[in-house]
């Protein structure tokens, strides 16, 4: 698109460590490129030149607890701000993070383009039955599931959603859900999952990359129970989404496969996690996960919201 002959060098310098802000920092001012874009805001400090970066989101500032003391916290914020001011653009995934940018940074306003990440070409919607099959039944997964696939990190909220589908199993004993990944750090996911009916829920571990696609195209919903990630989705699908009021409350879902309307429902409550997590029933959600929306006393706080 920019015309001229591409040229790729593999940096090995680990991320949030010295080599970063050293040999990196040779090796671009050695390249003399006249515009750098970093898909991360971890830049280094001292790089003069033109740069466009990505800003996927300010956790560091939204939920500080997520870092393990006041040093790295600080660090990253360091970062996160260096980026901003010296950025001569800034990309974000979704118009949510944009807003957080420009909340926090005021004067970088100007200077934020939203652009949503797309996704990769192997997840289409042409079915491959024979491989959803074959997948399913090799790590002992049953239609119709629930997928989360992501980190157990705290922020991304994996024992909301649990809670939230342990009290769809209730009602629905057919429905499953598969939480994807393992993080030994995070023993209270694996708890939260014993605490399920037997066998309603699969921890098939880390996927096989050949797996990935079949099983988010064979899922009724893809889970994104992270408390403000919305760009993250893949957002050319309908989507189920989960929202609180309250810090880490929030979650969302999207629905696979491209052109699946008999898949689109919403799911939401207004007052987790003080209050149960409700569904607002659609007509046009599948059987087996059609759930009667809650009864709700007369001036609750916890009304529901049309799920979008």
């Amino acid at each position: 698109m920019l015309g001229g002959e591409p040229r790729i060098e593999v940096a090995n310098e680990s991320p949030y460590r010295v080599g970063e802000q050293s040999t990196f920092l040779v090796r671009l001012l050695r390249a003399r490129a006249g515009l750098v874009h970093f898909p991360h805001y971890n830049l280094p400090l001292a790089f003069p030149g033109r740069s466009v970066v990505t800003i996927h989101d300010l956790f560091s500032y939204r939920f500080p607890e997520i870092h393990s003391g006041w040093f790295p916290r600080r660090v990253n914020r360091l970062l996160i701000s260096n980026a901003v001011r010296r950025a001569s653009a800034i990309i974000t995934p979704s118009r949510a993070t944009a807003a957080d940018v420009a909340s926090r940074f005021p004067h970088a306003s100007g200077r934020i383009v939203p652009i949503a990440e797309a996704a990769d070409g192997r997840f289409e919607a042409i079915r491959n039955s024979l491989g959803e099959a074959a997948w399913q039944r090799y790590f002992g997964v049953r239609p119709p599931y629930f997928l989360y696939l992501g980190q157990w990190k705290a922020y991304k909220n994996v024992p909301l959603v649990i809670e939230a589908f342990r009290r769809i199993a209730a009602q629905r004993p057919n429905v499953q859900l598969v939480i994807a990944g393992h993080d030994p750090r995070h023993p209270e996911v694996v708890a939260a999952v014993s605490r399920l009916p037997q066998g309603s829920a699969v921890l098939p571990g880390h996927l096989p990359d050949d797996a990935v696609a079949d099983l988010y195209r064979g899922a009724a919903a893809v889970v994104m129970p992270a408390p403000s990630q919305p760009g993250w989705s893949l957002r050319w699908t309908p989507r189920l989404r989960m929202r609180g009021s309250g810090a880490g409350s929030s979650a969302q879902a999207s629905t696979v496969g491209g052109r699946l309307p008999s898949k689109r429902f919403g799911f939401t409550s207004e007052c987790w996690p003080t209050g149960p997590a409700r569904a607002r029933r659609r007509t046009d959600a599948p059987p087996a996960l059609r759930w009667p929306p809650a009864r709700r006393a007369a001036g609750s706080p916890c009304a529901s919201v049309p799920a979008r």
